[in-house]
């Protein structure tokens, strides 16, 4: 077969196995196995496929991806990822603090998970009814967690460049000081919408929010968990101390002790 005619099949076949319910991976699975018998036989493909899968399984640098989420699990379960975001909703006191508090708390979330996914619905659960109470427009505060969310994908550490250092063979670490100042920017570019929102449609945010202001010790117990977590990773990938697995498993066994430190 021509090399586009396996293409075209397997994109039709994965795109029919999709649309009829099947899971990804094993509409993947299902969609090459055809293709791979035309080049092997059966005895070959299934242990071509088995040897694959075992690769995959014991790839030392891909434990670093449940890790992270794990660690990620544990924030958005404990009160460390809500803390967070009071943080910035009722420590730093601007009209739309709850929006900025929203966006702060995704990056923050990014910087010591990098899943999208874990930490849209840690900090949405928490800052979005928070904020249609307070008064906010609907579209705003939906707005901003769903741009405030794909923050983890490029911050890091991001699961998404650990893929794609493990598919390229690049360095990881280089790779994640890469996320650091476009995610930056995106903050920047957020908070300047929200900013040019309010002034364009100010009924979307309220001139005076009810919200008890934190003091200086709590707020320093709702940061501290975050920051040291964040710095923990941070340091021990940049600095060589430790590989981007080696510094997921020390940070998660750090996030379980300061989990059952802070509650849930």
């Amino acid at each position: 077969m021509e090399w586009y005619e396996v293409g075209l099949g397997l994109l039709g076949l994965l795109m029919f196995l999709i649309a009829t319910g099947v899971p990804i991976p094993f509409a993947l699975a299902a969609a090459s196995l055809p293709f791979l018998w035309q080049i092997q036989t059966f005895e070959t493909s299934i242990a071509s496929a088995e040897l694959k899968l075992w690769g995959v399984w014991i790839d030392y640098i891909l434990l670093a991806v449940p890790l992270f989420v794990f660690l990620g699990e544990l924030i958005g379960k404990s009160n460390i990822g809500p803390n967070l975001y009071q943080f910035l909703h009722q420590g730093v006191r601007v009209r739309g603090s709850a929006a900025y508090g929203s966006i702060g708390a995704c990056a923050g979330f990014g910087a010591v998970c990098g899943s999208s996914m874990v930490g849209a619905l840690t900090i949405g659960g928490v800052a979005l009814p928070e904020m249609l109470r307070l008064g906010y427009g609907k579209r705003l505060s939906s707005g901003v967690l769903a741009a405030g969310g794909t923050l983890s994908v490029l911050l890091p550490p991001s699961l998404i460049l650990l893929f794609y250092g493990i598919v390229t063979d690049q360095s990881i670490g280089d790779l994640f000081i890469a996320g650091v100042i476009p995610g930056l920017i995106l903050v920047t570019c957020f908070s300047i919408v929200v900013l040019v929102w309010g002034i364009l449609k100010p009924g979307d945010i309220p001139d005076r929010e009810d919200a008890v202001k934190m003091g200086i010790l709590q707020i320093a117990a709702t940061i501290a968990p975050i920051g040291l977590i964040g710095l923990v990773i941070t340091v021990a990938i940049y600095a060589g101390i430790a590989t981007p697995t080696e510094a997921a498993a020390v940070a998660a066994l750090l996030t379980v002790i300061l989990a059952f430190g802070v509650g849930g």
